[in-house]
């Protein structure tokens, strides 16, 4: 019988492509979780401990957690990870984690740059599910915009009903949306309590110049943190973890074997494994969420595994002692992975906000990289016709407002009238002049 990991694989994906989920958006999902397992390492960096105490007081408003640590530093709480990285800047002008990240990291995919691109622009938000759909995600509703998005289902522990409120960044994987590293999750009847909470507070605060309200949300949004701790979890609020807390640690296994058919087919039985790119690989293939979580390579010699993490490492290897009893010669060998791909010749903010020049970079690639909103076709490919050039407009606009939210916040931005004039678009439409 086949595993569910596989079936889910295999199935249609949720986006309406008709393409299977293996072969659309599902890679997109595992590049996203391999880009979290690399925030994790870089949270559980030693230069980022000075900075975690004080930011720890902001978060959880000087109410720390009282249970130890379940993993690393920050002890498994995603959802402060996730704001230390996005919000948090030891000082003035430093710029927030996840910006110094994406200077100075090196080695991503061009997915993971994606992704990484869509973090750094997607805002925190407070949305209300207005029509949850089985097997296809929820409707969600800005509270304060109004505007309404579909929520692909990849990424969703949780069950919703209508009404719920969800405080979480939403960005593109592939051709779904999904929330980011977490999300807050409260009952319909917390919501005018929580707005008023929020009005409160913006009326209250000290400013030198006018802010909008929807902007000061976006930099202070430790207050859904605060209001969650003071009065969400008692109205039954629960916070969701929407990835696994595994740090990224690439490592490789080796088991010695002198009878390579014998393992080849004990491996073609096991129904968590799937054929890989050669006749030499399989795809151990996890069972809740059919992502890839290591690769399997046999050779003449034996037996190579690779993971990015040590928790997967350490699984697959206990599972192929088991598949494999009796078949292989003495105890696995175990090393950490050699990364590649390093980047050379890295442009770095010239002065400007940290994560500017990863934000330029991001920029002059844009026009030539496939997008999967376009079906998965470059935007200069897209403009040749009537149809396409309409999908690249209003991926530019949604594109500008984002950059000029970050640019109004003091966070890296870019002008996209080059991309305009290098695909012919011609200059954005300004705002109506109407009463």
């Amino acid at each position: 019988m086949e595993a569910s990991g596989r079936r889910a694989r295999g199935g249609p994906c949720p986006c309406g492509r008709g393409a299977s989920l293996g072969a659309c958006c599902l890679p997109w999902e595992e590049a996203f979780q391999r880009l979290v397992a690399r925030l994790v390492r870089q949270a559980e960096d030693p230069a980022l401990r000075a900075h975690r105490a004080q930011a720890a007081e902001v978060f959880w408003n000087a109410d720390p957690p009282r249970r130890p640590p379940t993993h690393g530093a920050f002890g498994g709480r995603l959802h402060f990870l996730e704001w230390l990285l996005h919000e948090y800047q030891p000082s003035r002008g430093s710029g927030p984690g996840l910006a110094r990240f994406a200077e100075d990291t090196s080695g991503l995919t061009a997915a993971e740059e994606a992704l990484l691109f869509g973090l750094l622009l997607s805002p925190l938000r407070l949305y209300e599910v207005t029509e949850p759909r089985a097997g296809r995600g929820v409707v969600l509703r800005d509270v304060f915009a109004g505007q309404e998005q579909v929520l692909g289902p990849l990424a969703l522990r949780a069950s919703f009903i209508r009404g719920d409120l969800l405080i979480a960044r939403l960005l593109p994987v592939g051709r779904l949306l999904r929330p980011g590293l977490s999300l807050l999750l409260l009952p319909g009847a917390a919501r005018e309590e929580l707005v008023a909470y929020l009005r409160t507070a913006y009326r209250l605060a000290q400013r030198g110049r006018h802010v909008a309200f929807e902007d000061y949300l976006e930099t202070s949004t430790y207050l859904y943190h605060h209001f969650y701790l003071l009065r969400g979890r008692a109205l039954g609020g629960r916070v969701e973890a929407t990835v696994r807390p595994f740090a990224y640690a690439p490592r490789e296994v080796f088991f010695r074997s002198a009878d390579p058919v014998r393992i080849r087919a004990v491996l073609d039985r096991q129904a968590d494994l799937e054929p890989g790119p050669t006749e030499r690989d399989y795809q151990w293939i996890e069972r809740s969420s059919g992502c890839v979580r290591a690769s399997v390579r046999l050779s003449a010699e034996g037996l190579r595994i690779r993971a990015d993490t040590a928790e997967d490492a350490a699984e697959i290897r206990r599972q192929v002692g088991e598949w494999l009893r009796g078949l292989l010669d003495g105890a696995p060998e175990e090393r950490a992975s050699v990364e590649a791909g390093e980047r050379e010749g890295q442009v770095d903010g010239e002065g400007g906000a940290a994560g500017y020049g990863f934000v330029r970079r991001m920029l002059e690639r844009w026009a030539d990289a496939p997008h999967p909103a376009l079906g998965d076709r470059s935007p200069r490919t897209a403009c040749g016709s009537r149809r396409g050039r309409g999908q690249v407009e209003e991926a530019l606009a949604s594109l500008e407002r984002e950059l000029a939210r970050c640019k109004r916040q003091g966070r890296a931005w870019a002008d996209v009238g080059g991309l305009r004039e290098s695909l012919g678009l011609g200059p954005a439409p300004g705002p109506s002049s109407g009463r």
